[in-house]
């Protein structure tokens, strides 16, 4: 019960704030997200590179607390890849699905799951805390919709 009362805040925060359903495509149909708050439905075919607030040129800032939310279209799982990761070790944290991430500590490839008789659908939620001071690259990471 706890567990679908933290995803249910977390749905609300995520849909009162920046929603980015509505991101445009870069280049050849890539699609970029900075990390703030909002969700995305991802489309069928489409990559999205997902990376810190500072985008893929700045490192993120001081004093972040944002949540986003990925959602896989119906039928499909959500697969995230990180390709680089760099946050200061046990202050500025990543966590996905619950999972803390800091430091060096590459999430690596995850993988949302899919139940049934889950009415929300398969989706990977994130929160991202920093503290007041040091800040490093952040990360970047390929988010796409598979079977």
């Amino acid at each position: 019960m706890k567990r679908y009362l933290i995803i249910l805040a977390l749905l609300i925060m995520a849909l009162t704030a920046c929603q980015k359903d509505d991101v445009e495509p870069i280049g050849l149909g890539n699609y970029d997200i900075n990390m703030c708050d909002g969700s995305t439905t991802l489309r069928n075919g489409k990559t999205y590179h997902f990376y810190d607030s500072g985008g893929p040129e700045y490192y993120y800032s001081d004093d972040e607390d944002y949540y986003y939310t990925f959602w896989a279209p119906q039928g499909k799982r959500v697969k995230m890849q990180f390709e680089s990761f760099s946050t200061e070790a046990n202050f500025d944290k990543l966590y996905i699905n619950g999972t803390e991430y800091s430091g060096y500590n590459n999430p690596g490839t995850i993988y949302s799951t899919y139940s049934t008789w889950d009415s929300l659908g398969s989706f990977i939620s994130i929160r991202f805390h920093s503290d007041g001071s040091i800040t490093h690259p952040g990360w970047s990471a390929i988010v796409t919709a598979v079977n």
